[in-house]
């Protein structure tokens, strides 16, 4: 088994949903040997502009979120939680953006600002399903900022996929998302493949595989 190799990284793609406990993160890192890293997509309420007419968000379904890009909410929630549990293991923390909720235009003036005060030390990306706002603009802001742009792939929306618009390198840790779903029953399965790229380290990955109903 040792000539074998093993992926070095992992996203945590729950904590967009809730936030990840001290707790929960500390119980991942015992896990794991000091080189492994943890990706960590930010709470959704931090980075949506609005919420969708859904019903997980109950009474918030449509309405637009006051938290986003809330900085105080990010450090104490979530960077505060990752920094005392994962050390070492912390990878960088992934600021997803939806499709809906703000024009182009007021989502790069938003993301500026909060970029530009981010506390020091992880690694940051921002991944983006908005393919109008990917333009010199955008990547100014991730280059003086020193942040990652994701590569991703939305095999169900290829004409919208920001992935066909060429982006790039903002810093030399890259990262890509590749949703390749597939039907199964009655149920949508995704394999998710996340690529983390280093210009000093071999390229890692990692799979994980999500029900969708």
């Amino acid at each position: 088994m040792d000539d074998i190799p093993l992926f070095r990284t992992v996203s945590i793609d729950h904590s967009f949903y809730r936030p990840a406990s001290a707790t929960q993160l500390a119980y991942y890192a015992r896990q794991v040997s000091d080189d492994f890293r943890f990706c960590s997509n930010v709470w959704e309420e931090i980075t949506i502009p609005a919420c969708a007419n859904l019903l997980r968000y109950g009474a918030k379904a449509g309405k637009p979120n006051p938290r986003c890009l809330d900085i105080g909410a990010f450090r104490d929630l979530v960077w505060a939680p990752a920094q005392e549990s994962l050390g070492s293991n912390l990878g960088p923390f992934i600021v997803q953006f939806q499709r809906w909720g703000l024009e182009p235009a007021a989502i790069l003036e938003a993301l500026d600002r909060f970029l530009g005060i981010l506390p020091p030390g992880p690694q940051y990306a921002t991944e983006v399903r908005i393919s109008a706002i990917l333009g010199s603009r955008f990547l100014n802001i991730l280059r003086t900022d020193r942040v990652s742009h994701v590569y991703n792939h939305l095999q169900h929306n290829l004409e919208d996929d920001p992935m066909s618009k060429p982006c790039r390198p903002t810093v030399p840790l890259q990262l890509a998302a590749l949703m390749a779903p597939a039907l199964a029953s009655k149920r949508r399965q995704a394999v998710i493949l996340s690529i983390t790229v280093s210009t000093s380290r071999i390229p890692t990955a990692t799979t994980r595989r999500m029900q969708h109903a």
